[in-house]
């Protein structure tokens, strides 16, 4: 899981997560490598699913212990297209005595451009259901504005490249500023990744950001090195305002 923090209080908000596929010898097989190959299998939704039943068990241990964030799963463009899949998913959260609302469904926005209208109806279905849906890498795709207009998104996700040389290039900050003030205009929730350096939190604050993810928040971890992390950070957060 990696968490994501709210810059103007300090508090965690949410956590996305991450497939990782670990080997004996040590070090991790890059989701680069293996996702596309689970995809060229057919088995998309077997990932989906197997990802969702850890994180509804995760989120419900969270719950127990008073830790009030959503977590966010993404979902293959695959996926996207089984129209069962928002019944059953709606299965599996009510049964841990969850709400969709306590999830956030992300959908990378290259695909989505190319087989919109293939996967509307079932995000269409999610959204109704209560699930948030977000649009990840945006700013990657060739209809950014397309998609907001006709999908029910909910949360906006920048790429983490534009927030990378957006400290370098003129063109990437105009890009990343003119991101967040769509996003928040719409009323969306909007989310810079890849962060990395206090400089880059500073110019997100200057441009109105607010929720952040990224190395220079925290890095992916186990969940029992998420959990104490969410704990610890919650009550720093409390005394202590900002990342």
């Amino acid at each position: 899981y990696q968490p994501k923090v709210d810059i103007r209080s300090g508090a965690p908000v949410g956590a996305e997560a991450l497939a990782r596929w670990p080997v004996v010898a040590g070090g991790m097989v890059s989701p680069a490598r293996f996702v596309p190959a689970i995809e060229a299998a057919g088995l998309a939704d077997e990932l989906f699913f197997t990802m969702a039943r850890q994180v509804v068990a995760d989120m419900a241990t969270w719950r127990r212990q008073n830790i009030q964030i959503k977590t966010a799963i993404n979902m293959s463009m695959d996926t996207a297209h089984n129209l069962e899949v928002p019944e059953r998913l709606g299965r599996l959260v009510s049964a841990a005595g969850l709400s969709p609302a306590d999830f956030v469904i992300e959908v990378t926005e290259s695909r989505l451009m190319v087989e919109r209208s293939l996967a509307m109806e079932t995000l269409t279905r999610l959204s109704l259901m209560g699930f948030v849906l977000s649009i990840d890498d945006f700013g990657t795709g060739y209809s950014s504005l397309v998609q907001l207009t006709d999908l029910p998104f909910k949360e906006l996700k920048i790429d983490g490249s534009f927030v990378q040389r957006a400290s370098t290039e003129r063109k990437a900050r105009a890009i990343l500023s003119i991101s967040i003030m769509i996003g928040l205009n719409l009323e969306m929730e909007v989310i810079a990744e890849g962060v990395e350096t206090e400089g880059q939190l500073e110019f997100l604050r200057a441009c109105g950001g607010t929720i952040v993810q990224g190395y220079q928040i925290a890095r992916p971890m186990p969940f029992a090195a998420c959990t104490e992390w969410l704990h610890a950070h919650r009550t720093r957060s409390k005394n202590h305002p900002g990342p």
